[in-house]
């Protein structure tokens, strides 16, 4: 039985939205959802300045721990039991709501247990009074888990995820129904799933990272709607996020959780004195700006950016700016000072064999004080994920119990080391934490309590033990009117950031917290890959800081909703989540967010950009009128080829084998590059004769796991790609390659004026049977090279075919 409730606590899926929160408009935020053998908890950044979503590997805990929490055994740390006596929607109503909102659970799912209140997530929500229901489903010998949320007050569902094979798992195309059609059916379910949101509060946002219809062209097709609930005309905390089959089945709904209080929706200030503010207060500042497309780092660029206090959102009752942890903020320019050399600096290693965990496990526990009874419970050595050049181990200390900080996770230490260099890269003493109220252990006998300017030097000790070159590189960043206490008042936090050429380089912080008496507690490096690439970008803006300072008064405006704060953990403290009636920054035109000034061409660059930006309403002007002009624009619209700086897409250039294998992956998915997730990752090796170095490699490996190559063959990644070629990787994409040695002489070849010249006859049979390829002039040219368009055509001709073989093509 625990074994089994352990298997249905790996299945489940949490799926974390965010509401409307004070966040800078050039950091975007959004929804993220996982699944995978992990524990999901709630946490804070590492900057403590946002709240977000951990998944924590099982492997990590104590087989007791992982069984009471599948079990459901341990309260959450500070958790008051809900009254089912105040319950307004009971248990066996919210069940059955559930399956009337979802009838393929009606006859073959059954409850397998409901409880009130939340107790699988960290922090816990303050809103306890939501019926948990763990549902069971079986089908052809496999049992599936899930969870649905409803409130107990009103009714309301919560959350609902149908990861089941009877929901959405028929893959076909073009879908049954159209985005518009899928839109009403969105607000008809919200209607009957949560009453008690009008459809007239709704606002649909334009979220790009959500996609148009799902994650891939393969596969069962998604719409994915995301609604601000809207009060008295203003965007509030509140969301809906409701996703919708091809069949127009719901397969993923969720909405806030919290019963938010929001104050007057009547301003003290208008919203010309508030952009008053902004103008009066914009400072900025001129740094080196990493720029990233889909999560990956293309270039730096020397820009012009806001102070962070800058983009504060303004209270429009008090006219005063307040932080991501709402409290009111001085928006004084940022002081930088010099770190100084201390005695102990970091030295990296010089052996040139990658640590072993011991070697890891010993040098973090040498380095930093351990609290008693700490034993290491898991380590693993993996690929950065912000770098994958590097290799990093992470590694997990669990204590006794004794003395625990939470009551669902025991007392745990994290680390991430350098496996190269021995650079720690994180560290937190107490991983999770009861609302910030453990225990400081007693201090070390002679030990004296640090003042602010004893504390500042113990933090410049730590950065150059822990940290390259700290002194050269680094300088401590402070404002006017701040103190350097951690929020709780237990400690002290600083931060500094990394300096090139006397000019800043964004995200590129180190973090460091210590208590009272000096003991390191958390430690966070911001890692920038590529940084190497700063050395060629030049040091002078040729746009002067008065001329930048218009350029984002005349981009920029303040639009008045209700922000909310806190809800999360800062330096092992509870932040209480507040409600504000704001305004906040934002672009005057909704597109052109996430941008920054390039200080030396005076053009606005794209922060984090994405393939998955480009309509159809906008096509790149040489498709427009080509015969392939649909099958390109499908593709454009998936991110499965994006156009280049000039905007063209160049649809008759002839494509190379790796640039097939490139569309093919993202075709599937987006997200291939990513696959094999993020614990657990091998060390990489050649695949078909494609070293890891390469460009091409990532594709390689998504082909060769699903059997689209020969992982022994050779392929040459530069090599034009022939319809031959192509030909015979369409036999083994559609499963049929084995099948295809039975058409060597079937009657589809003799169309082919130069079928003698044809070497793989029984692949090109299949394809051109299939409606894949097609003759050219009574020929069907072997040798001859394929185009963009041809490749794209291709592609949406094995997207219409899902559903109408026997094997799915995307696995």
């Amino acid at each position: 039985m625990q074994k089994k409730k352990l298997r249905s606590l790996r299945r489940i899926t949490q799926v974390a939205c965010t509401g409307l929160v004070a966040v800078s408009v050039w950091a975007p935020s959004g929804w993220a959802g996982a699944e995978s053998d992990s524990v999901t908890v709630n946490v804070s950044s590492g900057t403590g300045e946002a709240s977000g979503v951990l998944s924590v590997p099982l492997d990590s805990l104590s087989e007791e721990t992982k069984l009471k929490i599948a079990a459901g055994e341990i309260p959450m740390p500070g958790a008051v039991a809900p009254d089912p006596a105040l319950a307004q929607f009971s248990k066996e109503q919210a069940v059955e709501k559930v399956k009337e909102l979802f009838p393929v659970l009606k006859d073959t799912a059954s409850a397998e247990r409901v409880d009130l209140g939340i107790n699988n997530t960290y922090p816990q929500p303050e809103n306890q009074m939501i019926w948990d229901i763990q549902w069971r489903y079986e089908k052809d010998n496999t049992v599936y888990g899930f969870t649905t949320q409803v409130d107990a007050m009103n009714g309301d569902l919560i959350n609902a995820y149908l990861n089941l094979p009877d929901v959405a798992d028929q893959a076909y195309y073009p879908p049954k129904l159209t985005r518009e059609q899928a839109l009403e059916a969105a607000k008809a379910f919200i209607s009957e799933a949560a009453p008690s949101i009008s459809l007239q509060d709704l606002k649909e946002q334009d979220v790009n990272y959500f996609g148009s219809t799902g994650e891939s062209l393969f596969g069962p097709v998604q719409y994915g709607f995301y609604f601000q609930v809207m009060k008295s005309g203003i965007p509030t905390a509140d969301y809906v996020n409701v996703s919708i089959d091809g069949n127009g089945n719901t397969v993923h709904f969720s909405k806030t959780l919290e019963h938010y209080v929001y104050p007057s929706a009547v301003p003290s200030i208008s919203q010309s004195e508030a952009l008053k503010i902004f103008a009066d207060e914009l400072s900025l500042e001129l740094n080196y700006i990493p720029l990233y497309k889909d999560g990956e780092l293309t270039r730096w660029i020397l820009g012009y950016r806001p102070a962070e206090a800058a983009t504060y959102p303004i209270d429009a009752h008090t006219g005063k700016r307040f932080s991501y942890q709402g409290e009111d903020v001085v928006t004084s320019p940022p002081v930088y000072t010099e770190v100084p050399a201390t005695a102990k600096r970091f030295q990296p290693r010089t052996v040139q064999a990658e640590m072993t965990a011991e070697e890891a496990v010993a040098l973090v526990q040498a380095t930093v004080d351990f609290p008693d009874g700490r034993k290491l419970s898991y380590s693993t050595l993996n690929t950065d994920y912000s770098d994958p050049g590097r290799k990093v181990w992470r590694l997990y200390w669990e204590g006794d119990g004794s003395n625990s900080t939470s009551a669902v996770f025991p007392s745990q230490t994290v680390a991430e080391v350098d496996a190269r260099t021995g650079e720690i890269l994180e560290f937190s003493l107490e991983q999770y934490v009861q609302d910030g109220q453990q225990e400081t252990p007693a201090p070390p006998a002679g030990a004296v309590k640090l003042t602010p300017e004893t504390a500042k030097q113990k933090a410049y000790e730590f950065l150059n033990l822990l940290t390259p070159n700290a002194s050269r590189d680094y300088r401590l960043v402070e404002q006017e009117g701040s103190t350097p206490y951690t929020i709780s008042g237990a400690g002290y936090k600083y931060t500094f950031v990394r300096f090139f050429n006397g000019i800043p380089l964004s995200n590129a912080q180190v973090s460091v917290s210590f208590d009272l008496y000096g003991r390191l507690q958390n430690y966070s490096v911001g890692r920038n890959p590529g940084i190497d690439g700063i050395a060629i970008l030049p040091s002078d803006a040729k746009l002067s800081k008065e001329e930048a300072a218009q350029a984002y008064l005349d981009k920029y405006t303040v639009e008045l909703q209700y922000s909310s704060t806190g809800g999360h953990y800062v330096d092992n403290t509870y932040v209480k989540q507040q409600i504000r009636l704001a305004y906040t920054l934002k672009t005057k035109d909704p597109g052109e967010d996430y941008k920054v000034l390039n200080a030396v061409s005076g053009q606005w660059s794209t922060v984090y950009g994405n393939s998955n930006t480009s309509s159809t309403d906008a096509l790149p002007s040489d498709i427009k009128g080509h015969w392939a002009e649909q099958e390109l624009s499908a593709l454009i619209e998936f991110g499965v080829i994006t156009p280049d700086e000039s905007g063209q897409v160049k649809p008759d250039a002839e494509i190379t084998v790796g640039e097939w294998l490139t569309m093919m992956a993202a075709s599937v998915t987006r997200y291939y590059k990513d696959y094999g997730g993020y614990y657990g990752m091998e060390e990489p090796k050649s695949i078909a004769g494609v070293e890891p170095e390469s460009l091409y490699y990532d594709a390689v490996k998504f082909a060769a796991e699903r059997d689209w190559i020969d992982r022994g063959g050779t392929l040459n990644m530069d090599a034009e790609l022939t319809r031959e070629q192509l030909a015979v990787m369409l036999a083994s994409i559609v499963k049929y390659d084995k099948f295809a040695a039975f058409l060597t002489e079937d009657q589809s070849l003799s169309q082919f004026g130069d079928k003698s010249s044809i070497g793989s006859k029984g692949e090109v049979a299949l394809a051109v049977k299939l409606g894949l390829l097609k003759g050219q002039n009574g020929q069907f040219n072997p040798k001859g090279h394929v185009t963009k368009a041809e490749a794209a055509a291709v592609i949406m001709n094995l997207v219409k075919l899902q559903g109408r073989i026997d094997q799915p093509i995307s696995m």
